[in-house]
């Protein structure tokens, strides 16, 4: 099963809105990004969403329902100005990564246990890409389905 994608790299240094074009431009699952440690992390979707979302209504699904379509239509406008490096600390923690001989059901474990849709693949020369939930879950899907309809 392939389940390991390559994906761009991106700095610390570089703006944010080049990126999320990028990713959703080419239909990439994320990307990987170098923080000023220069330790690497596997960021998705959920984590660039985050971005899209003002600080005071992390955490706050009430307020969030109360703001209603008008912020809607201004959440990308913040994003022009700010660097990879404004991300990084703030949503990805612990790097949810496996090596690049995992068995399906250890990328599993590990993307549910760091609540990930992207975790990074390691082998000895370093980070060989990502595996994406979607990707993880259409090849699960391909094997059980002629069995489920048998």
């Amino acid at each position: 099963m392939d389940l390991v994608e390559s994906v761009p790299w991106a700095d610390h240094d570089d703006l944010v809105l080049p990126w999320l074009h990028r990713v959703v431009e080419d239909n990439l699952p994320g990307l990987m990004v170098i923080d000023h440690g220069g330790k690497s992390h596997a960021v998705g979707y959920t984590e660039l969403m985050w971005l899209l979302l003002p600080g005071y209504l992390h955490g706050q699904p009430l307020l969030a329902s109360a703001c209603g379509e008008a912020l809607s239509e201004q959440l990308a406008g913040p994003l022009a100005e700010l660097r990879i490096a404004d991300l990084v600390p703030k949503v990805t923690g612990e790097t949810a990564w496996v090596p690049a001989t995992a068995s399906v059901v250890e990328i599993v474990e590990v993307m549910t246990r760091h609540h990930s849709d992207l975790v990074a693949t390691f082998d000895r020369d370093g980070v060989a890409g990502v595996v994406s939930s979607h990707r993880l879950l259409r090849n699960v899907m391909a094997e059980v389905t002629p069995a489920v309809r048998d």
